[in-house]
């Protein structure tokens, strides 16, 4: 029987029902949320919800960004030296650190917080050995200071506050969580008063539970309050998890929020395989496939979505991830229903281009283009690549790139390893004929850069042009304004060339 998942707006899967192929309708999950909340909205951006976590807080200016890149276990980092102009809780005696940021994750440019020479900032740290890391991971507490105001930097539409009455609140949260641990005593006391709220008992009457995550609770935090958010799991139903968020606030001893969050229920390793062998048996994967090798890299639940009658409907089904060879090519997502036994949607994306000697992509109103003069090339021969970046919006725009790096090249071979990478090479050394660091285009306008390198070995090889960085990296391509400062990643598809 074919099901569905109905949700009445994008925001999560907090309210689903499932809708059977003959038009019966039936809940899914709880009948009623246990004490649903009625308060606004909460914003864990303020600076002070990262005061549970932190071991310093400092304000500083950038100084530099030092190389070469670390690389570990797949990913690329770089150490920033920030000066230390104040610490605003925990005092350290250094007045000079180094700040370590996320720049890549297997290849690719991560979109999370980045610094920048010349920034002002106040930061929540985390010393990890001879560095620092920013609390929040890759949503991290950088907050851009600019003439007594300070702002979360992620988000564009963030307010600006004064920086004068975040310090002070930020040092009174950090006052009333000084003495907080969150000891085993603390944890089951914590526990305790969720399990105890009436109607959450209720609720779980009757069903099978298990208490999760204890955490210290990041949204709306304030003085002379704790509050730590609680996970209460409740076994498999039907194709979802359920799980109780319960906010705990240990200062008054009751809970403040409770919400109810769906999740893919885990597919047993007997439901991974019947999914595979629908998946491979049918004709038109087969046809996909044809004679090139494949590699199976995950199956797993997941959904879709396609709109009914002017609404979003989430169909949930095993997915199989098949990746065609060579490894760099395609890729096939695979929806298979276990009680029909067959296919439901195949979704294949390509990251080759369409043309020999040119590859596009867009995003927004930019569009990037790589060109290449030919496919074939001797080993220790240069070959070049020249790329544009064209602007169609109806605004001027200011581009701004402190290095000059507004481009960047990889070549990767069959098997996907990469074998030139101008970024990692030639980081700090601009490639040839590319604008200056500040640029404004008007509507129509583009930007052309040149970047060469040698062919280093015999083979076929994959190259795929880029502009630099990702969203808000310190050297991205785009710092574009428009009314806030967003960062532009476009990759274009891979055009493929051989060597002999």
């Amino acid at each position: 029987m074919d099901r569905r998942i109905v949700i009445p707006a994008l925001i999560g899967l907090v309210v689903a029902v499932l809708v059977a192929s003959t038009g019966c309708v039936r809940q899914v999950g709880p009948p009623v949320t246990p004490k649903p909340s009625e308060a606004p909205a909460e914003f864990w951006t303020q600076p002070e919800s990262f005061v549970p976590d932190p071991d310093t807080v400092v304000i500083g200016w950038v100084v530099k960004g030092l190389l070469p890149p670390i690389e570990m276990e797949g990913s690329i980092y770089r150490d920033w030296v920030v000066n230390v102009e104040e610490y605003i809780v925990k005092p350290l005696p250094y007045s000079s650190i180094k700040v370590r940021i996320q720049e890549q994750s297997g290849g690719i440019p991560v979109k999370g917080p980045h610094l920048k020479e010349g920034e002002h900032l106040l930061l929540f740290l985390k010393k990890e050995n001879e560095h620092f890391t920013l609390v929040g991971g890759l949503m991290g507490a950088k907050f851009v200071i600019d003439n007594g105001r300070v702002r979360y930097d992620l988000y564009a539409y963030s307010p600006w506050e004064a920086l004068d009455e975040v310090i002070a609140r930020v040092k009174a949260v950090a006052e009333t969580w000084a003495a907080e641990k969150l000891t085993d005593e603390r944890r089951a006391e914590i526990t305790k008063i969720a399990l105890d709220d009436p109607g959450i008992k209720e609720y779980l009457t009757g069903k099978d539970h298990e208490v999760g995550s204890v955490a210290p609770y990041t949204a709306g935090v304030v003085p002379d309050e704790i509050r730590y958010l609680v996970s209460i799991d409740i076994p498999k139903r039907s194709r979802l998890e359920l799980q109780l968020a319960v906010v705990v606030n240990v200062t008054d001893k009751k809970v403040d929020k409770i919400s109810v969050n769906l999740y893919y229920a885990e597919l047993t390793e007997k439901e991974r395989n019947e999914a595979s062998q629908i998946a491979l048996a049918d004709s038109t994967v087969q046809k996909l496939i044809g004679d090139r090798g494949y590699e199976v890299a995950d199956i797993s639940k997941d959904s879709f979505q396609e709109k009914h009658d002017g609404k979003t409907s989430f169909y949930i089904f095993p997915k199989v991830v098949t990746l065609l060879e060579p490894a760099i090519s395609e890729i096939l997502e695979i929806y298979v229903d276990p009680n029909q036994k067959k296919v439901v949607k195949i979704f294949t994306e390509s990251y080759l281009s369409s043309k020999l000697l040119e590859s596009t992509a867009s995003d927004r109103d930019f569009t990037l283009t790589v060109r290449i003069p030919k496919t074939e090339y001797r080993v220790g021969e240069v070959a070049k690549a020249i790329l544009t970046l064209s602007y169609t919006g109806d605004q001027p725009v200011e581009l701004t790139s402190s290095d000059r790096q507004y481009f960047d090249l990889l070549v990767r071979d069959g098997n996907g390893n990469i074998i030139y990478h101008w970024e990692q090479e030639r980081y700090g050394s601009p490639p040839l004929s590319l604008p200056t660091a500040k640029e404004t285009l008007m509507p129509g306008q583009s930007i052309t850069g040149r970047i060469e390198f040698s062919v280093p070995q015999a083979g076929t090889f994959y190259l795929r042009g880029r502009n630099f960085g990702g969203w808000d990296f310190g050297q991205v391509l785009a710092t574009y304004l428009d009314g806030g400062g967003h960062g532009l990643y476009i990759e274009a598809p891979f055009l493929v060339v051989t060597a002999r």
